[in-house]
């Protein structure tokens, strides 16, 4: 599209004998006469000049050249702020997370790797600990559980079951004995101790487990 031509006026006030010459001065300036505008004792001279046409692409160019470069200084600046680096105590938060998460699936094989690779860790047994609840633990040991007179399972590795199992009471033992922000609520410790004296508080008595099942 074409631009369309653009002017800067200018009103020149005059005594009428001077008239021709203040014109005749503006107009080797560069100024185009556009018309006279007589009063009582002075003439207005009206003038026009083209003002130069606006370079877009320039323009446009330009800021995005600028644009660019900000965007770059920004990213480059980017890679030398100071990047958050875990504590040890939020690592193994987050292991602590995971390692529940295959404790609730059922799937101890997966969770031997998460105890063993915290062993002694205070941080890791009490961020596990404090959300382990007695059924999360009853239902995962269930898992592995034999029929008849088999304690475990046949597909169940005895020995690999073992060491879980030992790791796992470890975490418990050491969560237990957490002190300060590290210790764990009376009411875990009095859940678990209840849990493991009158079982039918987790699983319900016989009789209501067979009611249950005829329902």
């Amino acid at each position: 599209m074409r631009d369309e031509l653009r002017y800067k006026h200018k009103t020149v006030r005059v005594l009428r004998r001077r008239q021709a010459s203040v014109r005749t001065k503006w107009e080797d300036r560069g100024w185009e006469f556009e018309e006279q505008r007589d009063r009582r004792f002075r003439t207005d001279l009206a003038f026009k000049r083209e003002l130069p046409k606006p370079r877009w692409g320039l323009r446009i160019g330009c800021s995005l050249l600028a644009l660019a470069i900000v965007a770059g200084l920004v990213v480059g600046g980017l890679r030398y702020l100071p990047q958050h680096e875990p504590t040890a105590a939020e690592r193994a938060q987050a292991d602590a997370a995971a390692a529940l998460r295959v404790l609730r699936a059922g799937d101890l094989p997966a969770l031997e790797p998460h105890l063993a690779a915290h062993r002694g860790n205070r941080d890791f047994a009490y961020y596990f600990a404090s959300q382990a609840t007695p059924r999360d633990l009853g239902d995962a040991l269930s898992t592995v559980a034999g029929t008849g007179d088999a304690q475990l399972d046949e597909a169940v590795d005895a020995h690999e079951y073992d060491i879980t199992l030992t790791d796992l009471a470890g975490v418990l033992a050491l969560a237990t004995h957490g002190t300060g922000a590290r210790a764990l609520p009376t009411e875990w410790t009095d859940n678990f101790a209840t849990a493991t004296t009158t079982p039918e508080v987790l699983y319900g008595s016989a009789e209501q487990n067979a009611d249950a099942d005829a329902q």
